[in-house]
């Protein structure tokens, strides 16, 4: 995964290391679903998802993991089309019933969805949260279908995978209040596109390296054919699944437990948060899963993976929730403090004054001198942000600069 990891990085012109690391994590449990469960239930399809400044340079990382994907035999899995309704959903799982969807217009989905009047994008967003929960969904009848009787419409086994890319203002429509819980934000693991690296002479179209080719064939073997008819458990969506079962031994379970306890020490302020972190928690055992495929496909064993998975997931799940504390609220939009505070975090260690405050934040600059003072003294009161004083004892007037909590260590 790590060549993989690399070798996409080399096709970039702007490559964003952690973008494209969970672009690859995406990628990696996508080629392993539907095929091994864990002895707990747990299967290896992901929801995860990629915030960012600005969508442009990762609409071409979508582009590379697509044609990954059609490079070692596996095009069948890649869907590329919005899909706004449930029967969109359940008609791509029927095809192809272990799917990679890449979402460039996730929060756009959810702006949307608020908007629509008959509901149908929120029915979707429920469609895609219960293939993610379930092993198997059940269809309303049709009786003229061709595809079977009446009584069987069932797909089995749906291993849906879904990565998006959101932009950095639509974070507020995509984690407002009254989206939590609707099937479109709580059971995706987030990561920060983080620091770029230009890449002033990127590869132009080379092949993907014939080792990760041969690996993805002992991961994800081909169909075997008898005719025209593939007989494989990764087959239709319509037809049961044979899962291989991998153990989760009693000291797995109990780590498990222990990131289950921190993970839930991150909603302890605001029970609101539940479901993401209910949501991580499953990611976590996912993710595990599908690296102990990846590392061995023959006889996955998970206990090597726990920790990585449980510190990858603790990481971004703690850096998206003091995210969502700044952006969340009903309508989506930001107030001046939200506002301050996210600009603080984008600032880093480093700080503002309040002058500069006035330069970055519009509705900041609005307010009367009393109002930014008062402002500024209830986020330091709430420890919101810290007031750090700078050449108190040097040469020069002294200067206060505000650093937000994320930057300042705890006495």
């Amino acid at each position: 995964l790590a060549e993989l990891s690399e070798w996409i990085g080399t096709q970039l012109p702007t490559n964003y290391p952690h973008a494209v690391n969970h672009g690859v994590l995406s990628l990696a449990c996508a080629l392993a679903s539907r095929q091994y469960i864990t002895s707990d239930g747990e299967p290896c399809h992901v929801y995860l998802g990629i915030t960012c400044r600005t969508l442009g340079p990762f609409r071409q990382l979508k582009a590379i993991l697509q044609r990954v994907l059609s490079d070692v035999g596996q095009r069948r899995m890649i869907r590329s089309l919005r899909m706004s309704t449930p029967q969109a959903v359940h008609q791509t799982l029927i095809r192809s019933p272990a799917t990679h969807y890449i979402s460039d217009d996730w929060g756009q989905m959810i702006s949307f969805a608020g908007r629509q009047q008959n509901g149908t994008m929120h029915a979707a967003f429920g469609a895609m949260a219960e293939a993610h929960a379930t092993r198997e969904i059940y269809l309303d009848p049709e009786p003229d279908t061709r595809l079977q009787s009446s009584e069987d419409r069932v797909i089995y086994g749906p291993a849906l995978n879904i990565l998006t890319l959101i932009s950095e203002d639509q974070v507020g429509h995509v984690v407002k209040q009254s989206e939590i819980g609707r099937g479109g934000v709580e059971q995706f693991l987030f990561v920060d596109a983080g620091h770029m690296i230009p890449n002033d002479y990127p590869q132009a179209n080379p092949e993907l390296p014939p080792a990760i080719k041969e690996h993805v064939a002992r991961v994800r073997p081909q169909p075997i054919h008898a005719g025209n008819i593939a007989l494989v458990t990764a087959g239709r969506g319509l037809f049961a699944v044979d899962y291989k079962t991998v153990s989760v031994q009693t000291s797995e379970r109990t780590l498990f437990a222990e990131y289950d306890k921190r993970l839930g020490q991150l909603a302890a302020h605001d029970p609101s948060l539940f479901p993401i972190i209910d949501g991580a928690r499953r990611t976590m055992r996912r993710l595990t899963l599908g690296l102990a495929i990846w590392e061995r496909p023959e006889r996955p064993a998970l206990e090597r993976f726990i920790s990585w998975a449980g510190d990858y997931v603790l990481d971004h799940v703690r850096d998206f929730i003091e995210r969502i504390d700044i952006a969340k609220s009903d309508d989506g939009e930001l107030d001046v403090s939200q506002r301050i505070a996210q600009i603080l975090v984008e600032t880093g260690h480093k700080g503002l004054t309040s002058r500069e405050l006035t330069r970055k934040c519009r509705a900041f600059n609005r307010l009367t001198i009393e109002q930014r003072a008062g402002l500024l003294d209830t986020l330091t009161k709430d420890e919101e942000v810290f007031a750090v004083q700078q050449n108190a004892e040097g040469r020069g007037r002294p200067t206060q600069r505000y650093v937000h909590r994320r930057y300042v260590k705890p006495q």
